[in-house]
């Protein structure tokens, strides 16, 4: 009980649930020189961040697209595997300084690698380097390192690593997929789903 208790205050007392709660605890001192509506709104806009500041809320808004893609099972017709990008940590002092991916980032290559060893396919990581970082590596090279240490060899992997956003991400894999890493005219293809963590393409 005691642990429920801690947690709650903590919930409350902590960021953001702090600025939450002033924002509700103004608006209900107020309500006497504003009207209900604007008393109404505060409170609301207070609850509703809250909300989408936890897990449960971003779990709402999330579940839906997750479940709409079942997880890929039995045979495929694809040429490839196809891994976007998800976040960077820019400075990891466990490597040395260099790049490294963030944890949703590092689940999605994981998963891809996963699909990897099940389907005997080229692996494509898609993400460039955040903002000016170009000088601490990218994104797609950050997956390569994690790849290579867990065993995956360097020609079954291709690093994209000059797009810095989703549609940049679609675009570049376009170009690059169904090449080979030592081929330097890739065939035309189509990307499908870029705005998943992981998905297979086709070629035309």
């Amino acid at each position: 009980m005691m642990l429920l208790i801690g947690k709650i205050f903590a919930a409350i007392l902590l960021p953001p649930g702090l600025f939450i709660a002033i924002i509700i605890v103004t608006a209900l001192l107020g309500k006497k020189r504003w009207s209900k509506a604007m008393t109404f709104i505060l409170v609301s806009a207070g609850l509703l961040m809250y909300l989408l500041s936890t897990v449960m809320g971003s779990n709402l808004l999330l579940k839906p697209l997750e479940n709409a893609y079942s997880p890929i099972t039995g045979r495929i017709d694809a040429r490839g595997i196809v891994v976007l990008g998800g976040g960077y940590v820019e400075n990891s002092p466990e490597y040395g300084g260099a790049g490294a991916l963030s944890k949703d980032s590092e689940k999605r290559a994981i998963y891809g690698l996963e699909l990897s060893l099940e389907y005997p396919l080229p692996l494509i990581f898609s993400g460039g380097a955040p903002y000016d970082s170009s000088q601490k590596g990218s994104e797609a090279e950050a997956a390569g390192r994690l790849w290579r240490r867990l065993g995956l060899a360097q020609d079954r992997m291709i690093l994209e690593t000059e797009s810095k956003d989703t549609r940049g991400n679609a675009r570049s894999v376009e170009k690059v997929a169904g090449r080979d890493p030592s081929s330097s005219s890739p065939p035309p293809c189509t990307c499908r789903d870029p705005s998943l963590p992981s998905r297979r393409w086709e070629s035309q």
